[in-house]
């Protein structure tokens, strides 16, 4: 996966310029050890970890705030597709192939966001898209015989618009917002500092423990980061219970 290997990634190259830094600095000339220069060198990397800070707090809220909007769309689709279930089973008798629809398109949806087996997602199924537009048809070729079924008919095509438009959007969701020159400049200026810290410091067991796990909770962050920027993809996702629940109800 993109988002383990490129934490492993950002783990090995801090990890690296950090123990390079360790072992080189004590082969700098004695003016570039001393006090002042020392001093300098905290100061402006101080401001470097302050920005590096702040940037990884904005994506830390960007990917969470796609993670939630993501969560929260699919509640409302999953209400959707209950809405225009009942209002097919309202309608009559007529409308029971639309209902298998309705049902058909919903197992598709669970099954291939959230396959078993380790399969792959498919969010933008070909297959499942092709149902719900079977679904629209079913419903604009319903030719309704009284007053109620003409209401619950401009009803169920007014639903069907708004469930292809959730779906859509849910596609949307599903691909990545990550801005990649952000997370560039990120890793550049956490490289900085972690070069920083193999200066001017001694070289013992305690600080190679220290530099490895600050390396690694830096690519945990990153590898959380990039696993959350696709809600319906990898380790983390957003939970199939609202689609779940809704297909148990269509199948009463």
């Amino acid at each position: 996966m993109i988002s383990i290997a490129f934490g492993l990634g950002i783990f090995v190259l801090l990890s690296a310029i950090a123990l390079s830094a360790l072992y080189f600095h004590r082969r700098l000339p004695d003016h570039h050890l001393s006090k002042e220069t020392h001093d300098a060198v905290k100061v402006g990397v101080g401001m470097i970890v302050v920005l590096s800070a702040l940037l990884l707090g904005l994506l830390i809220a960007s990917v969470k705030s796609t993670f939630d909007t993501a969560g929260r769309d699919l509640k409302h689709f999953a209400t959707q597709i209950v809405v225009l279930d009942r209002t097919l089973r309202a309608y009559g008798p007529q409308a029971d192939p639309a209902r298998s629809l309705v049902r058909q398109y919903t197992e598709r949806a669970l099954a291939g966001t959230w396959p078993k087996d380790n399969e792959p997602e498919v969010v933008d199924d070909p297959r499942a898209e092709q149902l719900l537009y079977q679904l629209q048809d079913a419903i604009l070729a319903l030719a309704p015989e009284t007053a109620r079924q003409r209401s619950f008919s401009d009803e169920m095509k007014g639903e069907v618009r708004r469930l292809i438009e959730l779906r859509w959007t849910l596609v949307e969701e599903a691909t990545t917002s990550l801005n990649v020159p952000l997370v560039t400049v990120l890793v550049i200026w956490l490289a900085v500092v972690f070069a920083s810290f193999g200066y001017n410091v001694p070289r013992n067991p305690l600080v190679v423990i220290t530099f490895m796990l600050c390396a690694a909770s830096i690519g945990g962050a990153l590898f959380l980061i990039i696993q959350m920027d696709r809600p319906f993809e990898g380790l983390i996702k957003v939970s199939p219970a609202p689609l779940r629940n809704t297909l148990a109800q269509i199948r009463e």
